[in-house]
C-alpha cells in the first residue's frame, strides 16, 4: 500500500497488516496497538513514530527520502516536533 504521509495519530490499530508498504513520512504516533505487522515497511527520516518505538524490531526498512519530494511545510512541521 502507499501510505506515504498518512497521518494515524492516536489511532487504534488493531490486526493491521502494513507490510511491504510505504510509510515514508508518515506520523505513526498511534494510541494503541497489537498485532501489527509492518515487516518490509519503508520509513525514512520524516517518519513520526510513538517514543520509544523501534522500527527494525518490526522489520521495517529505512530508506533516506530527498526532501524535495515533500512539502516544505512538512519539513518544518517535523523539524519542530523533535
Amino acid at each position: 500500500a502507499k501510505l506515504k504521509q498518512v497521518n494515524l495519530d492516536e489511532s487504534e490499530l488493531f490486526d493491521v497488516d502494513m507490510s511491504n508498504s510505504n510509510l515514508r513520512g508518515a506520523i505513526l504516533t498511534y494510541k494503541s496497538a497489537s498485532n501489527l505487522n509492518l515487516k518490509g515497511a519503508v520509513y525514512d527520516q520524516y517518519t513520526k513514530f510513538n517514543d520509544g518505538f523501534k522500527p527494525e524490531k518490526y522489520g521495517m526498512i529505512y530508506q533516506e527520502s530527498d526532501a524535495a519530494m515533500y512539502n516544505a511545510d512538512l519539513i518544518k512541521r517535523r523539524a519542530n516536533d523533535y
